[in-house]
């Protein structure tokens, strides 16, 4: 029985090591299309390029293990996220940016299996690169006990510059809210601890650097009593359509 599963071990240990070795040439690729962002005409075709292979490995660094590759793909569709497929939103500090996640790719991929390599080195270096475009993405809370519900939120923002923190209850979310910054919440009405109109109703009454942040509130009932006017930004009811409601209202918040 130990013998089949060291077998099992080392099989997988070696598809692993057999993909780490086509990783390399993929970073080429992505950092040839990070240098045709610069083009306008190129600029379309290359940023889905970077965006197919960035997934694509991050999917495939998931299911062979390698956590700390998948994170950095994770983060570099961070910042592909924040171009937005835009043109515009392209400069010299976002293509760095872009290059140096390469970068960390790459190393992470040829030290992976030699006596060189330090994962804590690495994260310290994705943290630095995380630091310098993360400033400028928004900043939500999203309040939601159910999984289901925080995965929907999160495929409906997918495509925002958006940095979505969770919180699972009202009192968690309150207590975040005086403590951190954020630059708009996300709430159902139904709410353990503490519901969501009383939780927007606590954060007005702040006097916390959130106090006035935008505030949106998640309901299936069609009117829905507040206790005084544009206490809530955004009401977005619960049904086929708030997937595109989500989107659209974040979306007009990140362009403040």
């Amino acid at each position: 029985m130990a013998s089949s599963t060291s077998n099992i071990e080392d099989l997988l240990a070696s598809i692993r090591d057999s993909y780490l070795i086509e990783v390399p040439e993929k970073c080429d690729l992505m950092e040839q299309h990070i240098l045709e962002l610069r083009s306008e005409q190129s600029f379309a075709f290359a940023f889905d390029e970077l965006y197919r292979h960035a997934h694509n490995i991050k999917g495939a660094s998931g299911t062979h293990g390698l956590n700390v590759l998948s994170t950095i793909c994770h983060n570099f569709e961070d910042l592909l996220h924040l171009i937005d497929h835009q043109y515009s939103n392209i400069n010299d500090s976002k293509i760095d940016d872009a290059l140096k996640y390469i970068d960390l790719m790459r190393e992470e991929s040829l030290t992976f299996n030699t006596e060189h390599y330090d994962p804590e080195k690495i994260k310290q270096k994705l943290q630095a690169i995380d630091k310098t475009f993360k400033k400028e993405m928004t900043k939500g809370l999203f309040v939601d006990q159910s999984r289901i519900g925080v995965r929907y939120c999160e495929q409906s923002l997918a495509t925002l510059p958006v940095k979505l923190t969770v919180a699972t209850n009202g009192m968690e979310a309150l207590q975040r809210l005086l403590t951190e910054k954020f630059d708009f919440l996300i709430t159902g009405k139904e709410l353990a601890s503490l519901n969501g109109i009383a939780l927007i109703s606590a954060l007005r009454s702040s006097e916390t650097k959130n106090a006035k942040i935008k505030t949106i509130l998640i309901t299936s009932k069609t009117n829905i009593k507040l206790p005084y006017p544009g206490m809530v930004n955004y009401v977005i009811k619960k049904d086929s359509t708030m997937a595109k409601s989500f989107h659209e209202v974040v979306s007009a918040i990140c362009k403040k």
